[in-house]
């Protein structure tokens, strides 16, 4: 969806290589990252039981949600509406909130599970 919607009649511009790299770099990078948390979470339904499953699940949600968030601030910014302070920094701010409270998730769960076991 990023590619069609951003990169539609992409014209190259060999002055500015790192932008060009960006631009197709950039989206695809986010796609590898969502598509490694959905094998994850897969993964871990099969193999270990489901024990990771919620916390995986919640960092594909944060991941999802930042990808949103990149979405809507590259099209507003190319539709000239974005402005400071708007849904898309609404958006950004949940979405780093979320990533948050994911990795404390998993963070005090693992001291949790040591403390038991020790």
């Amino acid at each position: 969806a990023s590619y069609y919607s951003f990169l539609q009649g992409y014209e190259f511009d060999f002055e500015e290589p790192i932008r060009v790299f960006l631009d197709f770099a950039y989206p695809l990078g986010q796609a590898i990252y969502i598509s490694l948390a959905l094998v994850t979470l897969v993964v871990s339904r099969k193999i270990l039981g489901g024990v990771m499953r919620r916390k995986i699940f919640f960092i594909l949600i944060a991941l999802v949600l930042q990808y949103s968030a990149d979405y809507l601030f590259l099209y507003q910014q190319i539709q000239e509406t974005w402005v400071a302070g708007g849904v898309s920094d609404y958006l950004y701010l949940v979405s780093y909130f979320v990533m948050t409270m994911a990795l404390f998730n998993i963070r005090i769960s693992d001291v949790r599970a040591k403390l038991v076991t020790d």
